[in-house]
């Protein structure tokens, strides 16, 4: 069975958590405390973290320090009401996949949720993930002929691998019209892909920090591309 910890002080939160995640069929361990969640990731193994930030003694971020002085390398979503960019960037560089703002949408929790279970199948082969495409064209440095977008994320090929965690500087024209190209990208997977006799690679990047605002923006993007290819 998949083990989710959740980590948060405020004992409401960690209650919704658990009513979403629980009934999906996920073993879900809740803390008020990063100490006790710490040990716990130390002794037994722990798929998925989901860490509050403003917690007393130790903050979330002393959490993920010590996850990363003891090579935990248990995947973390930062689930926090901090919504400045520093906290962002904070969090990623101290490990975390994703960044989802207090208060959420359930279905967008849940949907990142399953989504960072996903990309951890994906590292070892086959995730799919609903998408709406676009030929607009975007740009990592070199020209990247499609891109795809979920609520959750984009994906595009390469015919290398990108590391996971890499930072992206990434221009897309779909992105300027969801008022996305200021965020913080970062690869979240790359998984091989045979196609034709040839090789490439699908790299997937999580939309990490979304307001309420910015994730409505998305969604109707998303949904107003999905009608264009239903036309077509």
């Amino acid at each position: 069975m998949i083990r989710i910890i959740m980590v948060d002080d405020n004992q409401l939160s960690l209650k919704r958590g658990e009513a979403l995640l629980a009934p999906l069929g996920y073993e879900v361990l809740s803390f008020t405390g990063a100490e006790e969640a710490l040990q716990t990731m130390v002794n037994h193994p722990v798929t998925l973290a989901l860490i509050d930030l403003a917690m007393p003694i130790h903050s979330g971020f002393d959490l993920m320090k010590a996850m990363r002085d003891r090579n935990i390398n248990t995947r973390i979503i930062v689930v926090s009401g901090k919504n400045r960019d520093e906290d962002v960037k904070k969090a990623l560089s101290l490990g975390a996949q994703d960044y989802i703002m207090k208060p959420f949408d359930d279905d967008f929790f849940v949907a990142k949720v399953n989504l960072a279970l996903e990309l951890e199948k994906a590292e070892r082969g086959g995730a799919a993930f609903a998408e709406a495409v676009t030929d607009q064209p975007s740009q990592l440095s070199f020209g990247v002929p499609q891109l795809a977008v979920s609520e959750v994320g984009f994906s595009f090929e390469t015919p290398f691998p990108l590391p996971r965690g890499m930072k992206l500087d990434f221009k897309s024209a779909a992105l300027n019209e969801m008022k996305l190209s200021d965020r913080p990208f970062r690869v979240a997977a790359s998984q091989k892909v045979e196609r034709g006799g040839e090789t490439h690679f699908r790299n997937f990047v999580s939309f990490v920090g979304l307001t309420p605002h910015q994730l409505t923006e998305v969604r109707l993007w998303v949904r107003a591309q999905q009608i264009k290819m239903k036309k077509a």
